[in-house]
């Protein structure tokens, strides 16, 4: 079982390493993370790809900001899911993933014509999403 994780970074490198801070390192040989450099200055992309050396994370960067969607759509594109990946998750920067998440995900029997699969969307403990 393959996972791919795509994220678009735009000046939010903080939110992206406490997602990758949230996926259990019982799950980390099973995924490919992704991370979109969608903005011109220099980030700390880099650094989080040190930080998180367990984690295979990889940096697309596209010659211009593409937008939101546009890093979604350069990430497919330049990682070919279909033929890699038996899941490819398009998330935002500022998600966590709870514990049960890529157990239940690895376990969910999906039948191979259904494209997009929905998360339920939880509101925060301080109230804000």
């Amino acid at each position: 079982m393959k996972i791919g994780i795509v994220c678009i970074n735009y000046h939010c490198e903080e939110f992206i390493s406490q997602l990758l801070e949230s996926i259990p390192n019982d799950f980390y040989h099973f995924l490919d993370i992704f991370l979109v450099e969608n903005s011109s200055e220099q980030s700390s992309l880099e650094s989080l790809r040190d930080e998180f050396s367990q984690l295979n994370i990889n940096i697309l960067v596209p010659n211009n900001n593409l937008g939101y969607f546009g890093g979604f759509d350069y990430a497919v594109l330049s990682c070919n899911p279909r033929e890699k990946y038996d899941y490819f998750l398009l998330a935002n920067p500022d998600i966590k993933f709870t514990e049960d998440f890529f157990k239940t995900l690895l376990n969910l029997e999906v039948e191979k014509d259904i494209a997009i699969i929905a998360p339920n969307i939880l509101n925060m403990p301080s109230g804000k999403n």
